[in-house]
């Protein structure tokens, strides 16, 4: 029994390699081929080369100073953490939020197997992306140094680690998802949490790596008192008894996280089925207007659905950053532009771009139609103005790039010294862009909108909506900034100007189809 579970796990697990998300139809043999070549490119081709590069560039002048240990103990973190990040999501829903959980439960089926066969397809996960940092730094070590147990045993105790600290941060997750309402803002900022840190964790990487190749000493005195670090790098050099304590202790972790899932995992899965029912008292709701209650139902779709969030709403963060941004490093950054540059109007210039490129990133209203999906007869059904529901459509998206463009707008004022004209430019070319970004998405969404999707993340991420929205929104400031540093500076403040009516013109255009032609085409659908 347990063969088949983990026979249908990694079935499961394959199946965008097989079966079209789109439409759920199996795919043909040569699509399939392609899409497992495409995989094998990106892990082993692109991953798999950044780190052989990296593997060569630190084995030989690591171990030529005796610090093999080191190197070893500096490829095995990056494998850990690239395998926890790569795994962790996949813990928490293959072990937790699987669809079938319940089913498999009503059968005579001991729950041990069925949580075995879930953690089997979990440490496979792990270690296919621990794997591909650690494999090119034995292959380059055995290269230089030749073959060894040492660093194999090492891979095998690092998947084991990989495993053990993925089922934790699942377990974790889990626990807040139990005992939580709105379980998509747990991912949407879980998520938020693993990009900082992926970027933190980078920049610092490669502020560090220069140091590190011209000075391993100083790295290696660095984590000298650190006798876990050590005896775990030279369980990769072959000691023996480094290579003894590391795998004990690592299957220990095993054993003991297994017995914990054992124990928790029915009632976690029983948990994660029930929605955080609140002890407050009900209060008399307020009857809304049409509009309000429109908008409340599409701020509803929009929040509960962490993909629709980080991809089509990311770009609000990103305007709230660079408010931060502008704040504290604005004045430094707009004199080394005027020191470049030597243009009039440039940091202005620089403002607008860059906000636009962030409300560019905000495409909520590209894949909204296509979201209504089969269930679009619902929306068409009521008895409100149509024009009603796709201004609604458009407010979200307001709302979402508004606010935080304000916020950053506001930071940018406290260090600009700008005059009342560029003020108003600063402001208004912005606001309009953003009306155009809504509208281009939401026209473009009602002539080619996807109604038959299986998955929501096939409309979100490579419907055309989507990619001809971000590439029109690109083109734009491309074009904007492109012809300043052309023409546009010997007379900025008409050259701005310019730009602000055309957007407006084209907003109020856009506006215009949408409440006439877009209409008829949302109640043709």
């Amino acid at each position: 029994m347990l063969r088949l579970l983990v026979k249908k796990q990694l079935m499961e697990i394959n199946a965008s390699f097989f079966i079209n998300k789109k439409n759920g139809k199996k795919k043909s043999k040569t699509s399939t081929i392609l899409s497992i070549v495409g995989f094998g490119m990106v892990m082993i081709g692109i991953l798999g080369g950044i780190f052989t590069g990296l593997s060569n560039l630190l084995c030989v002048p690591f171990c030529s100073l005796g610090l093999d240990w080191l190197y070893f103990v500096y490829m095995a973190l990056i494998a850990i953490v690239l395998g926890i990040f790569g795994s962790v999501f996949n813990t928490y829903a293959s072990l937790y939020q699987a669809k079938d959980n319940e089913m498999l439960m009503v059968f005579p089926i001991p729950a041990r197997t069925i949580l075995c066969s879930r953690l089997v397809s979990v440490y496979l996960m792990g270690l296919m992306y621990s794997g591909v940092v650690f494999i090119p730094a034995i292959l380059i070590h055995a290269i230089h140094y030749g073959i060894s147990l040492g660093p194999i045993v090492m891979l095998v105790n690092i998947s084991l680690i990989v495993f053990v600290l993925s089922c934790v941060l699942g377990y974790g997750v889990a626990q807040i998802a139990a005992h939580t309402k709105n379980r998509s803002a747990i991912k949407v900022l879980a998520s938020l949490g693993f990009i900082a840190a992926y970027y933190y964790v980078y920049f610092k990487a490669v502020n560090s790596m220069e140091e590190i190749l011209s000075n391993p000493e100083l790295l290696a005195k660095g984590v000298q008192g650190i006798v876990p670090l050590i005896i775990f790098g030279k369980a990769g050099t072959g000691d023996i008894g480094s290579m003894c304590i590391v795998t004990m202790l690592s299957m220990g972790l095993t054993i003991l996280s297994y017995l914990i899932l054992e124990h928790n995992f029915f009632t976690l899965v029983q948990k994660s089925k029930i929605r955080v029912v609140s002890t407050k008292k009900v209060k008399n709701t307020v009857q809304k207007s049409v509009s309000q209650a429109l908008l409340t139902k599409e701020f509803g779709r929009f929040t509960s659905s962490a993909n629709y969030m980080l991809n089509c709403g990311l770009g609000s963060l990103v305007l709230v950053i660079l408010g931060i941004v502008f704040l504290f490093k604005g004045q430094y950054a707009m004199e080394i532009l005027k020191e470049v540059f030597k243009m009039e109007n440039i940091e202005s210039l620089a403002f607008i771009a860059s906000t636009c490129m962030a409300i560019g990133m905000i495409d909520i209203t590209a894949p909204s139609i296509s979201l209504e999906g089969k269930n679009i007869w619902i929306l068409k059904s009521l008895p409100v103005d149509t024009w009603q529901v796709l201004l609604a459509k458009l407010k979200v998206q307001w709302y979402v790039s508004g606010i935080p463009f304000f916020f950053a707008w506001i930071c940018f004022l406290f260090v600009a010294k700008l005059n009342v004209f560029m003020m108003g430019m600063t402001l208004l070319i912005p606001v309009a862009f953003i009306v155009v970004n809504s509208c281009v998405g939401l026209v473009i969404n009602l002539i080619k909108p996807n109604l038959t999707w299986v998955d929501e993340i096939n409309v979100i991420k490579q419907s055309l909506g989507v990619l001809f929205t971000m590439l029109i929104n690109v083109i734009f400031i491309l074009v904007m900034a492109g012809l300043y540093f052309i023409i546009g500076y010997q007379f900025s403040v008409i050259y701005l100007l310019i730009w602000m009516i055309f957007f407006i013109g084209l907003s109020i255009g856009l506006f215009v189809w949408l409440k006439n032609k877009g209409v008829r085409c949302f109640e043709q659908l």
